[in-house]
Parts: C-alpha cells; sequence; structure tokens
C-alpha cells in the first residue's frame, strides 16, 4: 500500500473510532499546515501517517479503558 492509501485507511479508523471529519483534517494541519492531502511530499506524508497512528493508538486505549 502506497502512503497516501496508509492516510485513507487511517482516516476512515478514525472516523469508525468516532472522530469527525473536521477534527481529522485539524490533526493534520497541526503537523503540515494545511488540511489538504494534495500535492505532498513524502516527508510531509510520512509525518501525517506517524500522527495519524499515534490518534489512532491513543483512542483505542481510551476504547479499551472503557471497556
Amino acid at each position: 500500500m502506497n502512503d497516501h492509501g496508509r492516510i485513507n485507511e487511517l482516516i476512515i479508523q478514525l472516523e469508525n473510532l468516532g472522530y469527525l471529519r473536521y477534527q481529522i483534517q485539524d490533526m493534520v494541519q497541526e503537523v503540515i499546515g494545511t488540511a489538504k492531502l494534495e500535492n505532498l511530499s513524502l516527508e510531509e506524508e510520512k509525518d501525517v501517517i506517524e500522527a495519524l497512528e499515534e490518534h489512532v493508538s491513543f483512542a483505542n486505549k481510551c476504547r479499551k479503558a472503557k471497556l
């Protein structure tokens, strides 16, 4: 899977975990300065992936703590 596909996969996971689209866009903007995912450099893609993976991990930990 390419990096852009991984980003889309992580966005879907975050939506399934209850995040709204604007919240995910804010996460992306915090990392690369824009919420637009078009024409990212490889470094920006990797930074976005790392940040979204951290949010997915955190959300999963929170879900498990509630159970």
